[in-house]
């Protein structure tokens, strides 16, 4: 003999984002023939609006170097979701569109009758005591008309995403959620951000510039990223600089500003050459020097580098200067840029107070967590996004698997 399901859900995902979407597909996949009700509430107008943001508008969706990636690559193959590499290990949709990755899983969630609710913000989460094995929790919030709702679920995922790009609608709400039901939650950082300095480079901001980025500490090299820097108006931006923003780390006991203080940043512009070769290179040339530096780097680069020099002509002792310059460009590190401006938060829900493989609470049970929620943040090139697809078919697939076996046993005891 069957029971009815006392509950709203069996399994109730907070978050339609990323993980969120993933979770709810796998849990649905996995349930298989044997139906289990599942629901997503997302507190914006649609589901997945950071994901269709993600890689400039193409999706990052994973590494070549990531760990894990099996099981994410099945899950693709399994919504029909057909991909590339690039030449740097990068994993992309084919068509290299965001915001078509977001529509095929909406498109999936739905058709396997995963129950996609907008506009409904969770406000709290509270437990529920029942008969045995009907334990569930209730999720309480407010809806977009300003009604508010209640609902009851067996399974709960945490799925709410960081602080991160906040114009998406991530707040940080999880994070309380996670606190109030016992977690420890670290503090919270932007990370994969762009890094504010103490120098004037408002003259530079638009330019683009192939360099080697070193982050010194207290004077020591902590770190070397090359690539891409991207100057802004008040900081340094481009995907080298936001991997180098994660080793921003503050030591106890200072302030943001003595904390910051400590960091500098040397750029080389032109690490194919030594300094001795640039003073040999410069000195055969007859023409001016902003024109010949203009050969090396950027205009606008070129005449800021020499803003000081022009007055009191160019000598041997002013090549080597600028040669210096030209391999260390230095910058004071005042902090960096905020919420909207990162990709990724660094801190969240402690990842040892949640089983890995099934990505369950250790401390509230029927609770579980995928994403950006947790504190892990990886490096720019599709390793945040590709946790988020693995925690959530991890949550998914366990949730399924829980919901299913708890279930014949109520059968059981009938």
């Amino acid at each position: 003999m069957k029971t009815e399901n006392p509950f709203d859900f069996d399994i109730l995902i907070l978050g339609g984002g990323a993980a969120g979407l993933t979770a709810a597909i796998s849990a649905a996949l996995s349930a298989g023939r044997e139906k289990i009700s599942i629901g997503i509430l997302e507190k914006k107008e649609t589901v997945g609006k950071k994901l269709a943001a993600t890689g400039n508008g193409r999706c990052n969706l994973s590494n070549v170097h990531c760990m894990g990636r099996g099981e994410v690559d099945e899950f693709f193959s399994q919504i029909g979701l057909i991909t590339k590499i690039d030449d740097t290990g990068r994993m992309y949709p084919h068509g290299e569109e965001a915001s078509e990755v977001v529509a095929l899983l909406e498109e999936t969630a739905r058709f396997l009758h995963v129950q996609i609710i907008t506009g409904c913000r969770t406000e709290n989460i509270a437990a529920m005591t029942g008969p045995q094995h009907q334990q569930g929790w209730q999720i309480g919030g407010v809806a977009a008309d300003g009604s508010s709702f209640n609902l009851t679920a067996k399974k709960v995922l945490l799925a709410t995403g960081g602080k991160s790009y906040s114009i998406f609608g991530a707040t940080g709400d999880g994070y309380l959620m996670a606190r109030k039901l016992g977690h420890q939650v670290s503090r919270l950082v932007p990370s994969l951000v762009p890094i504010t300095v103490k120098e004037d480079i408002s003259p530079l901001a638009g330019v683009r510039s192939k360099a080697s980025g070193t982050l010194f500490f207290d004077g020591q090299a902590v770190a070397c990223e090359s690539g891409e820097v991207q100057f802004q108006k008040d900081a340094l931006s481009g995907i080298c600089m936001m991997n180098l923003s994660r080793l921003l780390v503050l030591p106890q006991g200072l302030s943001l500003k003595e904390g910051f203080a400590k960091y500098e940043i040397s750029l080389d512009l032109v690490p194919e050459y030594t300094e001795e070769d640039l003073v040999r290179l410069l000195e055969k040339k007859a023409q001016s020097m902003d024109r010949l530096l203009c050969t090396l780097v950027k205009k606008k680069l070129a005449l800021w580098l020499t803003k000081d020099m022009r007055e009191n002509g160019v000598g041997r002792q002013e090549l080597w200067q600028l040669a210096h310059r030209l391999k260390n460009l230095h910058f004071h590190v005042t902090g960096t840029k905020g919420w909207n401006d990162a990709q990724v938060t660094r801190g969240g829900v402690a990842l040892e107070e949640v089983d890995e493989k099934t990505m369950a609470s250790k401390i509230a049970q029927g609770i579980y967590f995928a994403g950006e929620v947790l504190n892990y943040d990886g490096p720019c090139g599709g390793y945040n996004l590709h946790f988020a697809w693995k925690s959530g078919v991890r949550a998914g697939r366990a949730m399924a698997e829980a919901a299913l076996t708890e279930r014949g046993r109520r059968e059981e005891d009938v």
